[in-house]
């Protein structure tokens, strides 16, 4: 008969202090969707499964690790992101001070990425690679029979003083085979405001697809999922009715690299949820050459409220070096689009990449203006690892474990990071400030958002203190 386990997944934070600095109250938890769902899949296996979330019960890693170790665990599982490696290591460090004999378990695109050094290093007992459901549903029946760790495909262990990669698990070919995710093991009342826009409503993720078919030289999510797989538009409608059902909440954001995947897939997504009427919003990230004007009026009018773009530079020729395959001239026709549909529209934008200069960065801010969109970020560009950016700053050796902190596009420490050819990091730092304030300080933007509620009168406040400090002050001291 096969032995059941006590397993807790845990999702640390990131120091959002270190990180952004005045910008950290900004910053609300969303809840995970890749622990819920390897929650999902590990109940359905008999055994008992927690979840602990750090950063959105903002605990001390004292406290935090005192929750993580009630019941005494036999397996912890960590879903860890580069910014979030600081904190995943003093939580183990913790975690084996006071004597816990679990095994230690560390998934997603960091552990994937850095494998062999973190089982060298002694930080894991076990890394999943790649997707993490089958692989961690293998290894629990291997830990609870005495099982051959070297059948676990996507494993990477220790064998005595050897690391051992097993050979690499194929991606799920049919994600409706998974379980919905395990909400009802997380106090949704901790996610409330997220994503952008909520207002303090409830908001869950949706995921209609896995990776992404582009290659743009920032991102890693080929590391994890190597190829483009999309759920029929059907299979998406019935999860969120069985959520609006199950836990009453109405607002969706949906997590995909970009969704809809196509034209067509949105109008099918929209007559679905027309068809079933479904009293919910939702918010999407999508690309500027993957929508038109009809599309976003069908999305609207079963509700989509919010589009997020990513735009990311005005340069054609910054954005060529991208590899994110779009145009300038796209940009500006997917914003006319969602304009006409009545969208909120959040921009993406990026500076810092390689070959900026303080003029590229001025036409991005120029821009984001001209395109009009009610939000802009102006995030600054951050090689993480497993990119071809990384790789073109640091090389193919290179080590991230004295740069943890700056994995973040709102790093504001006193750290030096990546700096563009030919500008500081100080000096891009100025530039994101002078890009937000260039952009919300106009009576313009500050009367859309009075007038629609999109931005609470609390966060524009203390928005545009941070503004006004950052950066006119900040361009008064450069100058001086």
């Amino acid at each position: 008969m096969k032995n059941t386990l006590r397993v807790h997944l845990v999702n640390p934070a990131s120091d959002l202090k270190m990180i952004c600095g005045e910008y950290a109250r900004f910053h609300s938890p969303i809840p995970p969707t890749s622990i819920a769902k390897l929650a999902a899949v590990i109940r359905e296996q008999g055994h008992t499964v927690a979840i602990f979330d750090q950063f959105a019960s903002k605990d001390s890693t004292e406290k935090f690790t005192e929750k993580v170790l009630v019941g005494n665990p036999d397996i912890l599982g960590f879903s860890v992101l580069s910014p979030a490696m600081p904190t995943t290591q003093e939580l183990i460090n913790s975690i084996r001070k006071k004597g816990s004999t679990a095994k230690i378990v560390l998934g997603n695109t960091h552990a994937t990425i850095y494998d062999e050094d973190l089982i060298r290093l002694r930080w894991a007992d076990f890394v999943i690679r790649g997707e993490g459901e089958l692989a961690f549903a293998d290894l629990l029946d291997c830990v609870a029979n005495d099982g051959d760790f070297s059948t676990v495909q996507g494993l990477s262990w220790r064998d005595q003083e050897t690391t051992v990669r097993n050979p690499d698990r194929p991606q799920i070919d049919d994600l409706d085979k998974l379980p919905y995710p395990a909400w009802d093991l997380l106090d949704l009342n901790n996610y409330r405001g997220a994503p952008l826009l909520a207002m303090g409503n409830i908001v869950l993720p949706v995921q209609a697809a896995r990776g992404c078919p582009y290659r743009c030289i920032y991102c890693a999510q080929d590391k994890v999922h190597k190829k483009f797989m999309i759920r029929p538009p059907a299979s998406v409608v019935d999860e969120i009715a069985y959520m609006h059902s199950r836990f009453g909440v109405n607002e969706f954001g949906f997590i995909d690299a970009f969704f809809p995947s196509s034209v067509k897939y949105g109008l099918e997504f929209a007559e679905e949820l027309a068809r079933r009427k479904l009293p919910i919003k939702f918010s999407t990230e999508t690309r500027v050459d993957r929508v038109d004007e009809k599309m976003f009026k069908a999305l609207t009018t079963v509700g989509l409220h919010t589009v997020m773009l990513g735009f990311e530079v005005g340069d054609p020729d910054i954005l060529a070096t991208l590899n994110k395959k779009q145009s300038i001239e796209q940009c500006y026709v997917a914003m006319r689009a969602a304009k006409a549909a009545g969208v909120t529209t959040v921009g993406f934008f990026v500076i810092g990449l390689p070959g900026e200069t303080t003029e590229t960065i001025k036409k991005t801010i120029r821009f984001a203006i001209d395109l009009d969109v009610d939000i802009a970020k102006f995030n600054m560009a951050i090689p993480f690892p497993g990119t071809e950016f990384y790789r073109q700053v640091y090389g193919d050796e290179g080590d991230p474990r004295s740069r943890y902190e700056q994995f973040s596009s709102w790093y504001s420490g006193d750290i030096e990071g990546h700096s563009s050819s030919t500008l500081s990091s100080k000096k891009l730092r100025r530039l994101q400030d002078q890009a937000m304030l260039r952009f919300y300080a106009r009576p313009r933007i500050v009367w859309r958002h009075l007038r629609k509620g999109t931005i609470s009168i609390s966060d524009m406040l203390a928005g545009a203190w941070i503004l006004i400090r950052r950066g006119l002050f900040g361009s008064i001291r450069s100058k001086s």
